[in-house]
């Protein structure tokens, strides 16, 4: 396989990977949201926003990992603290969307580069 194809495919990949998930505002009461550990992203009262690994509630904090961030280690925020809890959700939409898009890219290279391509399996001819 040419390493020209190797990375188109790895590109795709991982713009794949993201494509399928999406923070979306948690509904209802904070503790049923937290019932048990989930990805979270919290806006803090200053504009903050952080993302926490395994968000669960602790007293009066929201505590969690920190997946991307510089530092590993527990994180926590006070409750007083967060204006806005989103949760980390698969969504179907965006998933089809990439998938639609991935087809479609692959087709366009596939014309561009393969001259006489005609998709269908076959090479066209005279």
């Amino acid at each position: 396989m040419p390493i020209r194809l190797r990375l188109c495919a790895l590109v795709l990949v991982g713009t794949a990977a993201t494509g399928c998930v999406s923070f979306r505002a948690a509904s209802g009461p904070l503790q049923a949201t937290l019932a048990r550990p989930q990805t979270v992203r919290v806006t803090r009262a200053s504009g903050a926003r952080i993302v926490l690994d395994a968000a669960r509630l602790m007293g009066d904090s929201l505590i969690g990992e920190d997946p991307w961030g510089p530092r590993s280690g527990a994180w926590a925020v006070a409750l007083a603290d967060v204006r806005r809890v989103e949760v980390h959700r698969f969504d179907w939409l965006k998933t089809a969307a990439l998938g639609a898009g991935v087809v479609a890219a692959y087709g366009v290279w596939a014309y561009l580069t393969f001259p006489g391509f005609s998709g269908l399996g076959a090479p066209a001819g005279p």
